[in-house]
């Protein structure tokens, strides 16, 4: 392979990968917690190492060569360009997450809200509800995200539920009271929603057996 051929599947390469690791840099970025930038590193790494593996595959075919060299050159690229940035963006405090307070969030921690399922829901009703309450699809077309408001999930067993599957919530504070009132509703309101609990630790739930 010549030079200009090389130096054209960097190009391309940068072309491709350069972009995309400035979008991963701000979701890494705007994440609401460093819990949450740790998914966007791993997605960068394993991107990376697709590209990387697929870029080695195709080397070996003459055909291919020269795509395999743009692929490959996109995985160095992609981390460069994205351990750059991240490095840039602590430098310059644009990591929104960082100047965050630490908060717990467990069992003994104070939720917002603590919800029982009924008893014989499945994990796909369980599923069901928690995609169409909770989440919402991301901007950028990768996955899901909490809905606005929503900053912490904890799933809870029956043995932390007295039985039932369940789960707490953390809200943000700029989350208002009709806002609250509507999720707290929208939960309650369902058919596989036992009973939902407000400003309470998951191990304190004044549970009393409540019919089903």
């Amino acid at each position: 392979m010549t030079n200009p051929r090389l130096l054209k599947a960097m190009v391309v390469a940068g072309g491709i990968s350069l972009p995309l690791a400035g979008i991963l840099v701000h979701s890494y970025n705007r994440a609401p917690a460093g819990y949450a930038a740790a998914y966007t590193v791993a997605g960068m790494w394993v991107l990376s190492l697709l590209l990387a593996l697929c870029g080695l595959l195709l080397l070996v075919i003459r055909r291919t060569r020269f795509t395999g060299i743009v692929l490959a050159g996109s995985s160095v690229f992609l981390a460069l360009g994205f351990v750059s940035g991240i490095q840039f963006s602590e430098m310059a405090g644009l990591v929104a997450w960082r100047n965050l307070p630490l908060q717990r969030f467990g069992p003994n921690q104070s939720a917002d809200l603590v919800v029982y399922y009924r008893t014989g829901t499945t994990r796909a009703q369980m599923t069901q509800l928690e995609d169409t309450i909770l989440y919402q699809p991301r901007k950028d077309g990768r996955g899901k995200e909490f809905k606005r408001g929503i900053r912490m999930y904890l799933h809870l067993s029956p043995s932390q539920a007295h039985g039932h599957d369940g789960f707490a919530l953390g809200l943000d504070s700029s989350m208002g009271k009709e806002e609250r009132d509507s999720l707290q509703s929208s939960l309650a309101g369902s058919p596989y929603v036992l009973r939902v609990y407000r400003d309470v630790a998951p191990s304190k739930v004044p549970y009393a057996g409540q019919p089903e």
